[in-house]
């Protein structure tokens, strides 16, 4: 019975790594036409553009993790998931609109002061806020899905998300080149996955069923308990390439964005994380199982993590002329700073996904130490620290996941305490 749990266990988790290989060769080579194709200048703005949409991103795929959460309870019935996914859906859109009129001036100053057009500005704002609108959705529909255990879906849907965004970069290439068409082929990824998520959905949710109240009261004392945690969570995920981009230096930018292309592959391993163990973390009501659940979750991603850093450091050590081969002559001589961007990816790996855990169980009353204690470290590094040179960005991002790392882990055992307390 174990080892055909564990067979069963092994091939879920090799088609998911198999989906995520394709679907990130396909991502990682539309990042390499960007790479090749815009100069530096122009690469510093996409980079900066994206890390706003991937913290508008982040921010959504919150969604998932509260479905799981309050949807757990009752994932097989269809009118009361459908009345759950709607009433969030409409808490995320509220929290859109005000999130747009915080970030699209923002946008549109920065972008301004670097000498962009203003048709060219409104072309970006469109674009991204377009594609926001498509992410909610998708958000949504991932958690229903997650918790039907209906991987296959999920995985056709990045894949075909990436191809997408492939071809229609290819496209591009053969026609005209620029920030703008390399931020449009990313939209065109982001609405066939929505309208693939979205066939036959309808088997697992209702998506006509009316706003519940209670869900709206529940979820929005969930959200309110996260809302700051998270958010700030998601800003210092693209604290670096804001700091690089502000500090006036875009080459920093475009060099630090072009060594994110190289991280993709932890992307896998989140995959496997929220395809997987959180649906099955949100379903487990059992301590001691919740307990192993967590334990080989957390040390399993350090030790991929460890695996995947290992061939980076032998990469850079003896043969740096792959990585100028991969991201161009442009972003040569850049070894060190690889390593360091994937040490700091490492920790905010492992950070996020204890987060994770403890949010598929509501355990957020004491997310918010993450912040003084996150901010603290930062205005000391800010004081001691020239933050216009790229090693520095990197050694400030790696020091600044430190608190929210031990908050997280602090929250944990807490969680774990008060299941005992209340078995007692």
């Amino acid at each position: 019975m174990l080892t055909e749990r564990y067979r069963k266990l092994t091939e879920m988790v090799s088609r998911i790594a198999s989906a995520q290989v394709m679907a990130q060769l396909a991502g990682f080579a539309s990042s390499i036409i960007i790479l090749h194709n815009l100069d530096k200048n122009a690469f510093a703005i996409f980079v900066f553009a994206n890390s706003l949409q991937s913290f508008i991103n982040t921010l959504a795929e919150m969604g998932s993790s509260v479905m799981s959460a309050k949807g757990g309870k009752f994932w097989q019935d269809k009118e009361r998931l459908g009345e759950l996914f709607n009433t969030y859906l409409y808490i995320k859109n509220l929290s859109a609109i005000l999130l747009g009129i915080v970030i699209i001036p923002v946008l549109a100053y920065t972008f301004f002061n670097q000498g962009i057009a203003t048709l060219n500005i409104i072309l970006i704002t469109i674009i991204l806020g377009t594609e926001l609108y498509f992410y909610l959705l998708n958000s949504n529909f991932t958690g229903v899905y997650q918790l039907h255990s209906q991987i296959r879906k999920l995985q056709y849907a990045q894949i075909g998300n990436s191809v997408v965004r492939l071809i229609v970069l290819g496209v591009f290439y053969l026609i005209f080149f620029n920030v703008e068409t390399a931020l449009l082929a990313s939209l065109a990824g982001t609405i066939f996955q929505y309208f693939y998520l979205h066939f036959k959905s309808e088997q697992h949710v209702n998506l006509h069923a009316a706003r519940n109240a209670e869900d709206y009261k529940d979820t929005l004392a969930i959200i309110k308990k996260v809302i700051f945690p998270v958010l700030f969570y998601c800003f210092q995920g693209q604290i670096v390439i804001f700091l690089a981009t502000y500090s006036g230096n875009p080459q920093a930018t475009a060099n630090i964005g072009a060594l994110s292309r190289i991280t993709v592959l932890f992307v896998i391993i989140n995959a496997i994380i929220s395809n997987i163990v959180l649906p099955a973390y949100a379903r487990c009501q059992e301590k001691h199982v919740m307990k192993k659940i967590f334990s080989r979750t957390v040390w399993g991603i350090f030790g991929l993590s460890l695996a995947i850093f290992g061939v980076m450091f032998l990469i850079v050590r003896f043969a740096p002329e792959l990585i100028t081969l991969v991201l161009s002559n442009k972003y040569a001589n850049l070894g060190e700073e690889l390593l360091l961007s994937l040490i700091g990816v490492l920790i905010s790996q492992i950070s996020g996904t204890i987060f994770n855990l403890n949010l598929t169980k509501a355990w957020v009353n004491d997310s918010w130490l993450t912040i003084p204690a996150t901010l603290l470290v930062q205005i000391v590094l800010i004081l001691t620290m020239k933050l216009s040179i790229e090693k520095n960005l990197l050694l400030f991002n790696i020091y600044s996941v430190l608190p929210g790392l031990a908050v997280n882990f602090y929250i944990t055992v807490k969680g774990f305490r008060q299941m005992k307390l209340q078995e007692v």
